[in-house]
C-alpha cells in the first residue's frame, strides 16, 4: 500500500507503451501543426514509422469503438482517444477519396 500511495511503478512494460505513445502522439501533433493535416504520404520515407503508428491508433480506434473485429489491445484506451481527437483535422478512415488525397498532397 505504501508503494501504490506514492505512484510506484509495478509494471515497466506499462510504462514504457504509454511513454512511447506518448512520443508518437507528440510527433502527430508536431506533423498537423506543421502540415495542417494528419494524412501521411508513404513517399516521405521519415515519416514510416509515425504513418505505422498512426494505422494502428485507427485500427484500435474501430475495435474500441466496436467498427471492426479482432483483438483490441486493452492499453489503448478512451484517454487516447480523446488525446488523438484533440488533433486539429485528425482522420479516423483510412479510406479517403482520391481528389482529397490529391488537394492535401499537391501542397506536401
Amino acid at each position: 500500500q505504501q508503494l501504490n500511495s506514492i505512484g510506484f511503478i509495478w509494471d515497466l512494460y506499462e510504462l514504457s507503451y504509454e511513454q512511447s505513445w506518448m512520443r508518437m502522439y507528440q510527433e502527430l501533433k508536431t506533423f498537423q501543426s506543421k502540415h495542417k493535416h494528419t494524412i501521411l504520404p508513404k513517399h516521405v520515407t521519415t515519416n514510416k514509422p509515425l504513418r505505422e503508428w498512426l494505422k494502428v491508433q485507427r485500427y484500435q480506434y474501430k475495435l474500441f469503438m466496436g467498427m471492426s473485429r479482432g483483438s483490441r489491445d486493452d492499453r489503448f484506451t478512451e484517454d487516447h482517444i480523446c488525446l488523438l481527437e484533440k488533433i486539429p483535422n485528425i482522420i479516423w478512415q483510412e479510406s479517403w477519396t482520391v481528389s482529397l488525397r490529391k488537394n492535401v498532397l499537391k501542397n506536401f
